[in-house]
């Protein structure tokens, strides 16, 4: 499946929220760039919701230092979450928001240790035939 790399990367500098879908599992990736002296840029996965309303509510509750944010952004990654460090999205986030956030190396390992467990147990459910998939093995 192709997408316009160069148009994700853009769209990730110019929004203030921008999430990303997975085709393999249903969790999302929030990354909230906004900060003040109270709170710093928010980067974590979050359950999907079905409406751009049902994630502001979701916002509101979790950013109450903030007003609903002016840009918000939404993608599937039709891509496995190694291609997203290869192709340097990762790295297109990390510089948009690390400098306002403590220890975001932990940070963005952490995320990513996660998304990749995500995805692991993705595999191995498609292949088991569980969690929502059907094997085509007997």
């Amino acid at each position: 499946m192709l997408i316009d790399i160069d148009a994700l990367k853009d769209s990730i500098l110019s929004a203030d929220l921008f999430v990303l879908g997975f085709q393999g599992f249903s969790k999302r990736l929030l990354i909230d760039t906004r900060s003040n002296h109270r709170a710093e840029p928010l980067l974590t996965i979050v359950e999907p919701v079905n409406t751009a309303n049902e994630r502001y509510q979701w916002l509101s509750k979790h950013r109450a230092d903030f007003r609903l944010p002016e840009t918000f952004f939404f993608a599937v990654w039709p891509h496995s979450i190694k291609y997203l460090t290869e192709i340097k999205i990762i790295e297109v986030i990390y510089s948009k928001i690390a400098g306002q956030m403590t220890n975001p190396e932990k940070q963005f390992e952490n995320i990513l240790n996660e998304l990749e467990q995500l995805e692991h147990e993705n595999l191995v459910a498609s292949i088991q035939g569980t969690k929502g998939w059907e094997t085509i093995w007997p």
